[in-house]
């Protein structure tokens, strides 16, 4: 139990968020894009007409971040997450520079 919520704290390791919306994909994509998250959009077909569905991989301890930017958008939203294993290469917001005491240990 400890280590299952320590490893949820921590948020190692990557997901991908594929996300179905009707309506305000194209604000959705954007925003998320402003953000610094690469998507990919497929266009489809659903039960009540057309759909497109938006692959996004992050890293999980961001995944918070790209659930509130869509639930902001499109509340009706639906998605999926998934586990990714490896990831070849990733798009994230740029970071910080690094400062205080990290800094110190960065420098070689």
């Amino acid at each position: 139990m400890v280590g299952i919520r320590i490893e949820k704290w921590l948020a190692f390791g990557h997901i991908m968020l594929r996300v179905i919306s009707r309506e305000h994909y194209k604000a959705m994509i954007e925003t998320i894009r402003n953000a610094g998250y690469g998507v990919t959009v497929f266009h489809g077909e659903g039960k009540g007409g057309p759909v497109v569905e938006l692959y996004i991989v992050c890293r999980r301890r961001d995944s918070k971040e790209v659930l509130n930017i869509i639930h902001n958008i499109e509340p009706e939203a639906f998605y999926i997450t998934e586990h990714v294993g490896d990831v070849s290469k990733i798009y994230r917001p740029i970071l910080q520079p690094v400062t205080g005491w990290r800094a110190i240990l960065k420098k070689k």
